[in-house]
């Protein structure tokens, strides 16, 4: 983050906040397969649900002239 926010301001800092949640995520995973908790089924279940909830979002914001 600080070095984003050096050379990109704000937005840099902000991406660099978001790439570190992702650069943990094969590690997160690995040790759900590794333990048996990892369920592709409820993983892809839940995508469906935030897809779900945009459109759901962008159709209000149509209706109200956002």
């Amino acid at each position: 983050m600080p070095i984003g926010f050096h050379f990109f301001g704000l937005p840099g800092a902000l991406w660099g906040f978001v790439l570190s949640y992702f650069s943990a995520l094969p590690t997160t995973i690995f040790y759900q397969v590794k333990y048996g908790l990892f369920d592709l089924r409820k993983e892809l279940l839940l995508l469906a649900v935030v897809l779900v909830g945009m459109i759901l979002a962008e159709g209000f914001n149509l209706a109200v002239g956002y």
